[in-house]
């Protein structure tokens, strides 16, 4: 799938359906992954609703995800023309940084 980057967009954190891993290729713009192994993911639940999970790393309320700050996330910035692998069960979050050049607002 090709679509533009919005500087400032982004997806919620999550991890791939089905257990599925993913590969992501950055055709132009820049992107600021934020990943968690699976032996994270405890940290990023709900205290009282074990199936929910953070879905905002930048606003996060402790008194509802009080082990949050304890995880410790990977970030990788992403380039033009760089790829990334991420491994089945990782949760993630990725922001668009940097809108390329041409591109409207």
């Amino acid at each position: 799938m090709i679509a533009p980057a919005v500087s400032g967009s982004w997806t919620p954190c999550h991890a791939d359906v089905f257990k599925s891993y993913s590969w992501s290729t950055n055709v132009v713009g820049w992107k600021r992954w934020t990943l968690y192994p699976p032996s994270q993911v405890p940290l990023l639940r709900h205290r009282a609703q074990p199936d929910r999970y953070v879905s905002d790393i930048r606003a996060v309320d402790p008194a509802e995800f009080p082990r949050f700050a304890e995880a410790h996330p990977i970030v990788v910035n992403q380039g033009p023309g760089e790829t990334i692998f991420v491994p089945s069960g990782w949760y993630h979050q990725v922001e668009n940084t940097v809108r390329p050049r041409g591109c409207p607002p």
